[in-house]
């Protein structure tokens, strides 16, 4: 044949090749719209979501600039990088039955920066004049009208009386209810006079940065402005939808994904050229007789695979951006659709050519003589001869010599469903092996399903706010014994802190906290030392401190505690006073969670320096097995009959934590269950070209005496060969894989990771994959039987 006259030879009857083999078409057809398709949904997904967020929050701060002065705020405005700038006061809190109210001042005028929703009436103008939710006033017991008069106690255990011009939208599910003022008011009000404004910020030209360059940009602006860099408060949610400006762990993760799927989609084309070429070895011997050169050949196979991707990848792209649209409507950009389509139309048509080059290598080794003796019965060549004369033939062990005649195409079937199950096995035994209970136990809630704590508005009238409760502690050991009492508490944790400031670098009378260690935990506290020495009897010395979570502060400050500097402490006792310490030392990953101070002293020591003040921060209540929802009520009791004290519970995180969980483990399933169709795609195909190349070899067998019911056994013998050698893959390095992962969150500091057997997902994936072949047998033998034994022998 000769090229130069025939090139769309080639084309005509690679079309026409595709047509007589439309069940292995459409196996190859689906893996390349799934491949597509997930290609698709994980491109779009990750800036789909970034988007959508940008989109919420495009009448959202960038950053607000914490309690500036007016000289700061002047300097603010005159920055040429800051587009948009309005203020806010954030007045104390104050709990109020089971709400809390809080007293603020927004610009609602402004639309730039939309800090609430107004939705009935006008904003405030006059000093008495305040919004409110709806919800509000219904906590009240009234009903909302406005123009509408209210009483709102204040801190100070005064009243005031306010005239309600207006309502704003109310926040779901929250007990949290802001009290919004006039600018009159912000300025003259007992409430808002002496607390400074904030600067809510927009940058100009933040969307088109990265996140180290906004972080940048936000900090140089407030440093420029004189604003302390520990009262720059960057929008977190607006700065995770910027660029990362390098190479991520998330970006990572999302690669090792997607080179997953396309091994698995090679794996899966590869598998079904492989078998399509073997079964075709005689049609390949003709065309060499009839001229057609080697190079035709391997053309003729790429061919067709590249009519394939033109034909399944617009549907698997098309199929992917609707899918995307759905997950996320917000965050959808057609704009990015269309790049991402280009992107995967690109590497699904290299996967495929990837995936037929072996085959097409093979075809063309095919030479004439080789396709004349050639029959799907003698398999591969070069393999041994048996020594034995004789053996038992039984359906069974008709499947196995089937199964063996072609190990490398059995072992191919048998990697590509492994890849699957492997992965599927790998996520359910890191599902099973979380522990619900301990994954939703955050801070203190470590210890306990309750707290019990300082009020905040206990702490907020008090001149020297929390120091100055605990000179009288309402924790006492009366209310302890109280609790102690109700049926089903089993233990009550008590966790201690010293309120205090401290003074250290650009930081002067900076409220924080110092958290009192025990002797036995000073051997717990070396383990965790990242900086400096530690010596216990130092310590007792009373003129050293430790510093504990750097990477906060850091983080907070731009600077770290430096082990042999001096930072002074100012305590509170009745009367002030301050003592200087020597930095000894830092550590990372000591009580935390149980305290959010950054330093640690001697419980010895912080008695003597604080000698008879019960520093007793919180009780955590800890109760019996399955008791909790009959504590809560009484516990409840017990704390509002003590004003300065509040309660959480577990009840309250273990919603929002659990879906967050759930969502992640549907996340990860999805994807692999994407894997698995992959793999059963291959093993359908497989098991329905091994009947059909087989079908002469039956019709000669059953010529023989052998029964269809013999036939239907040996069919599904193979299929379950296979299956049987998946599962064993699949549950052994799954297990392995699984196992792996916990060991690694364990050292990680997961402490929720507790290695379990996943055995009942396990045995339904084997049954599935075990079910399978009988159901593609029964299927097949039903075909077979249609067609007389005449008609199959004619074949031969």
């Amino acid at each position: 044949m000769y090229e130069t006259q025939n090139k769309r030879v080639i084309g005509h009857l690679a079309k026409a090749d595709l047509k007589s083999k439309k069940m292995g078409n459409l196996f190859i057809a689906i893996t390349i719209i799934l491949a597509a398709s997930l290609l698709m949904v994980m491109g779009l997904f990750s800036g789909s979501v970034k988007l959508d967020m940008q989109r919420k929050l495009v009448s959202a701060q960038d950053v607000i600039y914490q309690n500036v002065n007016k000289e700061q705020i002047g300097n603010l405005r005159q920055d040429s990088r800051i587009s948009y700038m309005t203020l806010d006061k954030l007045g104390q809190q104050m709990e109020v039955d089971d709400y809390i109210i809080w007293q603020v001042y927004y610009d609602g005028s402004s639309e730039t920066i939309k800090t609430m929703e107004l939705v009935e009436g006008k904003l405030p103008q006059q000093e008495k004049e305040v919004v409110v939710s709806k919800a509000y006033i219904e906590k009240l017991g009234k009903e909302a009208k406005v123009g509408m008069k209210i009483s709102v106690p204040l801190l100070s255990g005064e009243t005031e009386e306010y005239v309600v011009s207006g309502f704003i939208k109310a926040v779901k599910n929250s007990n949290l209810y802001p009290i919004v003022h006039s600018k009159a008011y912000a300025e003259t009000g007992s409430a808002l006079k002496d607390i400074r404004y904030d600067a809510l910020a927009k940058i100009d030209g933040s969307t088109g940065m990265s996140q180290a360059e906004f972080l940048d940009t936000v900090r140089d602006i407030g440093e420029q402005a004189g604003v302390p860099r520990a009262q720059v408060n960057e929008n977190n949610h607006f700065r995770e939808t910027l660029p990362e400006g390098k190479f991520t762990e998330n970006t990572l993760t999302m690669a090792i994904i997607g080179v997953i799927i396309l091994a698995a989609a090679v794996m899966v084309i590869y598998s079904i050229f492989y078998i399509s070429i073997s079964g075709k070895t005689r049609e390949y011997g003709q065309l060499r007789t009839l001229g057609m050169t080697r190079k035709q050949i391997r053309k003729f196979v790429r061919r067709e695979g590249m009519i394939l991707a033109a034909r399944a990848v617009p549907a698997g792209i098309l199929l992917g951006g609707i899918v995307s649209f759905l997950i996320r409507p917000g965050g959808f950009s057609f704009t990015r659709a269309a790049v991402m389509a280009v992107v995967a139309f690109a590497v699904i048509l290299l996967t495929i050519l990837i995936s037929v080059m072996k085959p097409a290598k093979m075809a063309a080794s095919v030479s004439p003589v080789e396709a004349v003796r050639y029959s799907a019965y003698t398999g591969e060549s070069g393999q041994k001869k048996t020594a034995r004369l004789q053996r038992k033939i039984t359906p069974f062990s008709l499947a196995r010599m089937n199964t063996a005649r072609n190990c490398k195409k059995t072992f191919i079937t048998m990697l590509s469903l492994g890849i699957g199950g492997v992965l599927f096995i790998g996520v359910m035994t890191y599902a099973a092996s979380v522990d619900s209970d301990q994954y939703v136990r955050t801070g203190q809630f470590q210890l306990g399903e309750f707290t019990v704590s300082l009020s905040g508005n206990a702490t907020q009238t008090a001149r020297h706010g929390a120091a100055e409760v605990q000179l009288d502690n309402p924790l006492t050991r009366e209310v302890e014994d109280e609790m102690m009492e109700i049926p089903g508490v089993k233990q009550i944790h008590k966790i201690r802190s010293a309120y205090v400031s401290y003074d250290y670098k650009d930081q002067a009378r900076q409220e924080d906290m110092v958290t009192p260690f025990t002797k036995s935990e000073f051997s717990e506290l070396k383990e965790c030392l990242t900086e400096g020495a530690l010596d216990y009897r130092e310590l007792l010395s009373g003129n050293q401190i430790v510093i504990r979570a750097n990477d906060q502060v850091e983080e907070i400050y731009g600077w770290r505690f430096q082990p042999g500097d001096k930072v002074t402490i100012h305590y509170y006792d009745g009367e002030e006073f301050f003592k200087t310490y020597e930095i000894a030392g830092v550590v990372k990953g000591f009580k935390d969670g149980l305290t959010d101070g950054w330093f640690l002293l001697p419980q010895q020591v912080l008695a003597e320096t604080l000698p008879g003040v019960d520093l007793t921060d919180t009780f955590v209540v800890e109760t019996r097995e399955g008791q909790r929802d009959k504590v809560e009520e009484p516990l409840g009791e017990i704390v509002d009959d003590h004003p300065q004290l509040s309660m959480s519970t577990l009840r309250q995180q273990e919603a929002q934590s659990r879906d967050m969980w759930n969502q992640t483990i549907l996340i990860l399933v999805s994807i692999v269950l994407f894997i698995i169709c992959f793999s059963m795609i291959n093993l359908v195909n497989t098991l329905i070209s091994n009947f059909m190349s087989q079908k002469t070899e039956l019709a000669m067998l059953q010529s023989i005496g052998m029964s269809g019911k013999q036939i239907q056994k040996m069919i599904i013998g193979e299929g379950l060969i296979l299956a049987v050698g998946n599962i064993f893959i699949s549950i052994l390095f799954g297990s392995l894989a699984g196992y792996g992962v916990c060991r690694l969150m364990e050292n990680l500091g997961a402490s929720y990771m507790d290695y379990q057997f996943p055995l009942m997902y396990c045995l339904v994936y084997a049954a599935v994959v075990l079910l399978v072949p009988c159901v593609i047998a029964f299927f097949m033998i039903r075909r077979f039987r249609k067609e007389s034994l005449m008609e199959r022998l004619r074949e031969v």
